[in-house]
């Protein structure tokens, strides 16, 4: 299996970790512009450009870990050459640029990692076949230094309006409200949802000094909170035991890629999913 990394920045260098945990990969191609370090790269090959890298051989699949404004670009040169890939979300900061991808749906999967977070994994499982009356989302910290292409909305919410679509089915969004900071970047964003009977609510803001990342959900008369920073889950204030040993989300999220690639059904996030949360936003 011949992989090519586009993008090897902080994100891109976590996805390169998850790749080297699979030795059905041959090998790695990183696209980056610019040189990298040495203690980075192993075995793999840099490129500084996806032309060159793709002008040097054939390559099986994909992972486009660059900056969002990029991701369309990337993923289509991709795609038109044969490959299998996976783009980091969002999909695009743009709808009529992430419509030129539909045509590739079927090659297509998007990295909505929190749908691989054992957290989320636990309260899916402690609500299936139960009814969900309510279902909040809160991910609030301060302003992120290393995020300077997107705000929040496409940062944070984007994640929580995938997870309401993969935990409670197709939703409705029926109000939303944002605030712009001095750079004109959403910092500050509310959604309000329903899927059938079910409402929720996503609060996602970089206005606060501490870090809030927690689903809490009203089910049956129990109370469900899943707190993805502490990871821990609890039903009416007792403990759930989670099982945290095994493989990151990432190395989870490109296994269930790679099943994706051979045909199989699998959680990851498929285009479809993905459109649907940028177009929510």
């Amino acid at each position: 299996m011949r992989v090519v990394l586009v993008g090897c920045g902080k994100m891109g260098g976590y996805h390169l970790n998850a790749i080297r945990n699979f030795e059905v990969v041959d090998s790695v191609s990183v696209v980056e512009p610019g040189e990298l370090s040495k203690e980075l790269l192993n075995n793999e090959t840099h490129f500084s450009s996806l032309q060159e890298c793709l002008a040097s051989g054939p390559h099986d699949l994909a992972v486009v870990a660059s900056p969002t404004t990029t991701h369309v670009d990337a993923a289509e040169m991709l795609l038109e050459a044969g490959l299998k890939v996976l783009v980091e979300k969002p999909i695009s900061n743009s709808l009529d640029a992430a419509r030129r991808l539909e045509r590739f749906s079927g090659s297509l999967a998007v990295g909505h990692i929190e749908r691989f977070n054992p957290i989320v994994e636990a309260l899916v499982d402690a609500t299936k076949g139960r009814r969900v009356d309510t279902c909040s989302f809160f991910r609030l910290s301060s302003l992120p230094t290393r995020i300077a292409d997107v705000g929040v909305d496409l940062d944070l919410s984007i994640h929580d309006l995938d997870l309401a679509r993969y935990m409670l089915g197709d939703v409705n969004v029926s109000d939303r409200s944002k605030q712009t900071g001095e750079t004109g970047r959403v910092i500050d964003a509310k959604y309000s949802l329903s899927h059938g009977e079910t409402t929720a609510t996503i609060h996602s803001s970089w206005l606060h000094d501490s870090v809030d990342r927690r689903i809490v959900i009203e089910s049956e008369g129990d109370l469900l909170i899943g707190d993805l920073v502490a990871k821990t889950v609890t039903v009416n204030n007792e403990p759930v035991e989670v099982s945290l040993d095994g493989p990151d989300q990432l190395t989870k999220q490109f296994g269930s890629f790679l099943e994706f690639c051979a045909g199989k059904d699998t959680k990851v996030c498929s285009y479809s999913d993905a459109f649907a949360a940028l177009e929510a936003v």
